[in-house]
Formats: C-alpha cells, sequence, structure tokens
C-alpha cells in the first residue's frame, strides 16, 4: 500500500488476527490507550471484526499492519480515523501502537511520519491530530518530532484504570507540512 525507510504498510486484513489480538492484549503496549488491553479471546475478536467492518469505508478510517521490509515481521498497527470529512478538506486523526520489542528505535516516529505523509498526499484533508495520556512522554516526543504542535490540554478527559487524566492534543496543518519538510531521525 506504502512504505517508508525499514517498513512496509498494508491495510488490516482477516488473517492479522493473531497478531491484532497479541499487541492490543498487552498490558504495557495499552497501557495509556484509551481502551483497556484485551482480557480473552472473544474480546479482541469482536474488537478485530468490528475494525474490518469500518475500514470497508476509508471515510471512517482504516488501520495498517507495519512490517519489516524484507521480512514482513508485523511490528506494530497505525491507523487513522475520519472525525470531519467535507469539501474543504477534513480532518484525521492519527494513532500508533508497536510491539515491546521494538520500542525506542524510531519505528512508532517513522509509522507516523509515513501515514501523515501518505493522508496529505492521498486524501483531501486539511489537518491531522493525535492524543496522548498527559503521563505518556513517548508519545508525546513522537507527535513532537512529527512536526506536530501541541494545541491544548483536556483536564481529565481519559478515563484509566479508574481515574480520570488529561489528555494532550497535537495537530499539524497541511499548510504547514510538506513532504521532507522535516527531517526525522528514527534511530535512537
Amino acid at each position: 500500500m506504502f512504505a517508508s525507510n525499514r517498513l512496509s504498510y498494508r491495510k488490516l486484513s482477516r488473517t492479522d488476527f493473531g497478531f491484532y489480538c497479541q499487541l492490543f492484549s498487552d498490558q504495557e503496549v495499552m497501557k495509556y490507550t484509551y481502551l483497556e488491553a484485551f482480557s480473552s479471546k472473544e474480546e479482541a475478536r469482536y474488537a478485530f471484526e468490528k475494525a474490518l467492518v469500518i475500514q470497508e469505508d476509508e471515510n471512517q478510517g482504516t488501520q495498517y499492519i507495519a512490517a519489516l521490509k524484507g521480512r514482513e515481521t508485523a511490528i506494530g498497527i497505525i491507523d487513522y480515523e475520519v472525525l470531519i470529512e467535507n469539501n474543504l478538506g477534513g480532518i484525521y486523526e492519527i494513532g500508533y501502537f508497536i510491539q515491546k520489542a521494538y520500542w525506542g528505535k524510531g519505528y512508532a516516529t517513522e509509522m507516523g511520519k509515513a501515514l501523515i505523509d501518505f493522508l496529505f498526499n492521498n486524501k483531501n484533508i486539511h489537518k491531522v491530530v493525535a492524543s496522548c495520556h498527559a503521563n505518556n512522554q513517548h508519545s508525546e516526543a513522537i507527535m513532537k518530532k512529527l512536526g506536530m504542535s501541541q494545541e491544548g490540554v483536556f483536564k481529565l478527559a481519559r478515563y484509566k484504570k479508574g481515574s480520570w487524566v488529561d489528555e494532550i492534543k497535537y495537530g499539524l496543518l497541511r499548510q504547514d507540512w510538506s513532504e521532507g519538510q522535516y527531517k526525522i531521525n528514527c534511530r535512537k
């Protein structure tokens, strides 16, 4: 579908359930996400089937498997959700999830840049946004590396592990983006 330096990307498909279940069942991967880690295969299967149905209409959103080039080893999932869409351009929210074995190697930043470039080059959008749990400093650092600017802190907007926490929002306007405008060091 599209590619970056070290990774190739393809739409989530029926054959990806095992990886999907494993990734989103990992407590550490899901520590700061909106959702809790899956606690059963049945719960994972329900979410997986729902994701497949949603992405049948790219005007709602799509999930992509990120795989190491040459080996096709899946290491993560990157996705977008359409928040607003009209004839003047839309607003898409991106998210990224990566296996722990690949943390700290620049892959999440590479995934984010590849998706942002893909969206601005192929969709009629004027803005890409992302958000994170206020304690997720790694995700916030990725958004900054992607050229996004902090747009606000939403007080007690996320419910996680029995308490409300702040959410930080970042955005990147089309006019502030141009492919290759920012250089990302994808290795630590």
